[in-house]
Parts: structure tokens; C-alpha cells; sequence
């Protein structure tokens, strides 16, 4: 539902790390880190969050912010921050108070953003319950409860469109469709019933 800013390149490429074609979640580097300390991103345009609301610059800001505030809303471990800014609406410009180079992933790779428009109103982030989440990712919770768990497609989702997920309980138990039968003289013989299964038995 959440999604991160960045992923790491793929293993066993010869691109660096973080080289900005295999940025594929929210943003692009643009400068990377000055002398360690300062991290400046590009994010990603047209995004929207799952409620339609737009996804900008001053939703980071926030997470970051809230993040650096409260040690108990730190679950990536995000080094201490002395600053962040936004110059616009697409730009975010992290300043931490020493060198982080050996940190870029829990920055920027186990960070889930969240929109300030939902959050900014929620008391006791670290142990608040939401009811109703709100993401920029490719699916939304339609229902909850402790038995199962089900997933609907974004329609607002930035990348390509996706098809709505099974749903899912806490055993990840799967029931399979019926397949049909045949039975001699029936209209729907062996040929049809291979196009309907890739193994019918």
C-alpha cells in the first residue's frame, strides 16, 4: 500500500547501487550525497495516493520529519537529521548531521512514505491504528479481519495497472475453482476442457 523511495540495483549488474535507472518507486537521485551529509532527490510526478490526493515533496518532508522526532517512529533506523527542505514540489533535500554513505538504504530503501494529509491528524503515531490506510502503492486494503486480509487494485497507482489480488489469511490458504467434468456426450468434451486448465486430469 506504502511504498518505499528506492530500490537497490539488481545483483550482479555493474551499475552502482543506486544508479537512477534502477530507482523504480518514488524517486530519482539527482545529486546523491554531498560530503555524506545531504541527499538531494528528485521525486517521481504525477503520483497520486490512493485517495486521489497528490503525492508531493511535503509528503517526505513529514515522514522524515516525524521520523527525527520520534524515536519510537524510527522502525528503518534513519540516522539523525539536521534539516530538510523542500524546494518545490518535486524536490527534497535531507541534511543528516554526519556522514551516511553506509546508510543510504535504510534511507531511502526501508522508508515508507506516508501522506501528511491522512497522518498530520493522527495523535501517538507509533501506536495509532489506521483504520482506513492510504498509499501510493498498486493495491488498497478492502477488508480486515483476523481471519482474512483482501487487497483491491489503485485506481490512482502511478505505474502500470494491476489486477486485483487474491485474497489472502494469515495461512496464506488458497481454494482452488472446481474444474469442470466431462462426461460422454456432453458439449464441453476433452478439447474444450484443455483450454480451459493447463493440466486437467
Amino acid at each position: 500500500m506504502t511504498e518505499i523511495l528506492a530500490t537497490p540495483a539488481p545483483a550482479g549488474t555493474d551499475a552502482p547501487a543506486l544508479e537512477a535507472r534502477h530507482l523504480t518507486k518514488l524517486f530519482r537521485v539527482r545529486r546523491g550525497l554531498r560530503g555524506g551529509k545531504t541527499l538531494t532527490v528528485d521525486l517521481r510526478t504525477g503520483v497520486k495516493f490512493s485517495d486521489g490526493q497528490p503525492f508531493t515533496s511535503a509528503d517526505v518532508a513529514y515522514t522524515f520529519n516525524t521520523i527525527n522526532s520520534s524515536a519510537a517512529a524510527n522502525y528503518s533506523g534513519v540516522p539523525a537529521l539536521s534539516s530538510v527542505s523542500t524546494p518545490d514540489s518535486s524536490t527534497v533535500v535531507l541534511n543528516f548531521k554526519a556522514a551516511q554513505y553506509a546508510n543510504i538504504f535504510a534511507i531511502a530503501g526501508d522508508t515508507f512514505i506516508v501522506p501528511k494529509h491522512v497522518f498530520s491528524s493522527i495523535s501517538n503515531l507509533p501506536t495509532a491504528t489506521v483504520a482506513k490506510p492510504v498509499g501510493t502503492g498498486p493495491y488498497v486494503l478492502k477488508s480486515f479481519t483476523t481471519q482474512l486480509v483482501t487487497f483491491t487494485a489503485n485506481p490512482h497507482y502511478w505505474g502500470a495497472r494491476r489486477r486485483s489480488p487474491p485474497s489472502r489469511s494469515p495461512t496464506t490458504r488458497v481454494t482452488r475453482p472446481r474444474r469442470p467434468r466431462w462426461r460422454p456426450g456432453s458439449s464441453t468434451g476433452p478439447a474444450t476442457r484443455s483450454r480451459l486448465c493447463s493440466r486437467c486430469t
